[in-house]
């Protein structure tokens, strides 16, 4: 395994040498008492028709909590998720019990309210119908949701996503991904749909001979993919079953799929039983929908799948965003309602302390470079050496004192019985194993980092700064927190970078409200960190919180912290895995 941040000490070296910005060691005045939702979340929703959760990060920053929580007020009757696909997962804990949603709007939880999934969403009929709706025992969907003119994921789909991404060279015996996709098929049904020849959910009640003609159709760019490739159907078949060795990442329709005699026969009849299921879905028009329940006067909330930083529309990391525009503005406009018509309030969701991400591409706040699991074969956190830094209390404390004046890190090295780590890696590990931060589509680790200030200024910028940030709870475990004020950049070879004409240099900080770059610049940045006092020994989870105390002052400053930097406005904090374990926050 690598064990170090971004592979190059020699950086963490030079960064030794910056001099301090101000705002390293800035005082924060900021004050805040527990409020409630009547006080603090109830007046916005009185004051808002549309309301769309979107994510402030890279996805993952646990959205179901603010989703339950406006979903639950009497007046929000339907809740809808509207574009992109299963690629995005919402875990949400349901009586004690965790319930992974993908296509389904978590709100699915709250009795009541209607569900509703648009037409400008991606669905693989089979794993929706035989999977997510199959392991919804329990709770009550069959009269509140509804489905759209969804955009179908058919197994050539996901064969054309294995190709695109396994390694050169690859072989049954050596098979492994390169972490840039969840293998659902999501960017070619994209590419299907741009195309014009995506099946739809329309297309089962039509003829099986015209349902068999735009299968046929549109899976000619799978047939040319492997053609050009080298693959016939038997090498994939040895492929996909290899990748589902340790555990199944390719469904069993796919490798019925390629041992069909006619492969496009095959999806024809899969899907058409799929149609007479008693668990398919009641159909709707959705933004027809949507805009009848604005007109009656209720309102509706839009469940945004991944996050501002993972949209096709947005340029900063455009090479690794998902295939939709997952802007708070691109699930508005793929909902079809009329912007000008109605008040519309976003809600930022982010995630700290352990900020985390999965996939390819630049991260400036992480604790080691977005590849650090994949390059080592580390697919799930089971593939870590046993006992590999489990000492989290040990390693949060050298980490935090590894943090020099000047807020850049020093990489000081961890050691245990299973190795030594640099200090970045080690915490990465810890933070991974101990807050089980995996992908809840492909169970890959997550790379944990800080809260990132210079990307939520971004967010701030173009939604707005209503702001929730679930998980403040893992501070009671550590004795400081890191927040990330700044970036600095830094080439190990002093190369300079020119982005949208603005060049680049050693030495450059960029800081929250700057001109935000691209990857080409962001892969060469690093992050400045303010320490601020953890809450180790008041803790705020929800199990052990005394709220008449009111909250730690480390929580105060860290909050203070965030919203002097990036100009949110913090309405509240996730403490604990249950839905409804959140404080709201009142200034004093």
């Amino acid at each position: 395994m690598d064990m170090g941040l971004r592979g190059n000490l020699a950086v963490a070296g030079a960064l030794e040498l910056l001099p301090p910005i101000p705002e390293v060691h800035q005082k924060t005045h900021a004050s805040y008492a527990p409020g409630t939702i009547e006080a603090c979340l109830y007046p916005l929703v009185e004051s808002h028709d549309v309301f769309v959760i979107g994510g402030a990060f890279f996805g993952d920053e646990g959205k179901g909590k603010i989703t339950a929580a406006i979903a639950g007020h009497p007046d929000v009757s339907l809740v809808a998720r509207v574009n992109s696909g299963a690629n995005a997962g919402h875990t949400v804990i349901i009586d004690g019990e965790a319930h992974a949603f993908h296509l389904v709007p978590s709100a699915i939880a709250e009795q009541g309210v209607m569900c509703a999934i648009g037409p400008n969403c991606l669905m693989d009929p089979v794993a929706f119908i035989d999977g997510e709706l199959a392991n919804l025992a329990g709770v009550d969907y069959h009269e509140r949701l509804l489905v759209g003119n969804a955009h179908l994921t058919a197994p050539y789909h996901l064969l054309m996503d294995v190709m695109r991404n396994l390694r050169s060279g690859v072989t049954a015996e050596n098979v492994t991904t390169n972490n840039a996709s969840t293998l659902k098929g999501i960017a070619p049904t994209s590419a299907s749909k741009v195309n014009k020849t995506c099946p739809r959910m329309d297309d089962l009640d039509g003829s099986i001979s015209g349902l068999a003609a735009l299968l046929a159709k549109d899976s000619e760019a799978y047939r040319g993919m492997a053609q050009v490739r080298g693959y016939d159907a038997g090498k994939l078949l040895a492929i996909c079953s290899a990748l589902n060795r340790d555990m199944r990442r390719v469904p069993d329709q796919v490798l019925e799929f390629l041992d069909a005699t006619d492969p496009v026969q095959y999806i024809v009849q899969r899907w058409q039983a799929l149609r007479s299921n008693p668990l398919f879905p009641r159909r709707a028009n959705v933004p027809h929908l949507l805009r009848q329940t604005l007109a009656s006067g209720d309102k509706v909330l839009l469940e945004g799948p991944q996050s501002y930083f993972l949209s096709n529309a947005v340029a900063q990391h455009a090479r690794s965003a998902t295939s939709a525009d997952t802007t708070a503005a691109g699930i508005v406009a793929a909902s079809g309602i009329n912007l000008g018509q109605y008040r519309i309030l976003t809600v930022n969701v982010a995630k700290a302390p352990g900020a985390s991400r999965v996939g390819r591409g630049a991260n400036p706040a992480g604790h080691v470079h977005q590849t650090f699991y994949s390059d080592a074969g580390i697919n799930t956190l089971n593939d870590l050496p046993q006992g590999a830094c489990n000492d989290f209390d040990a390693i949060q404390r050298q980490y935090a004192a590894s943090v020099r004046h000047n807020g850049t890190l020093r990489q000081t090295e961890y050691t245990d019985a299973t190795g030594t780590y640099l200090i970045g890696a080690a915490m990465a590990i810890a933070e991974a194993q101990t807050f089980g931060e995996r992908g809840a589509t492909t169970r890959k680790p997550r790379v944990t980092g800080l809260f990132d200030c210079v990307t939520h200024a971004e967010v701030m910028r173009a939604q707005g700064p209503y702001t929730v940030i679930s998980a403040v709870d893992r501070g009671d475990a550590m004795d400081m927190v890191g927040v990330v004020i700044a970036y600095v950049y830094h080439h190990p070879d002093g190369e300079e970078t020119s982005c949208e004409g603005q060049v680049y240099r050693n030495g450059d900080i960029i800081r929250p409200g700057d001109p935000m770059p691209y990857e080409t610049v962001l892969g060469s940045c690093h992050p400045i960190i303010k320490m601020v006092q953890g809450w180790k020994g008041t803790p705020i989870a929800a199990d052990k919180w005394d709220a008449s105390q009111g909250l730690p002052l480390g929580v105060q400053e860290f909050v203070g912290t965030i919203e002097q930097a990036t100009g949110a406005k913090v309405m509240a904090i996730g403490n604990g895995p249950e839905t409804d374990s959140l404080i709201y926050l009142a200034a004093k």
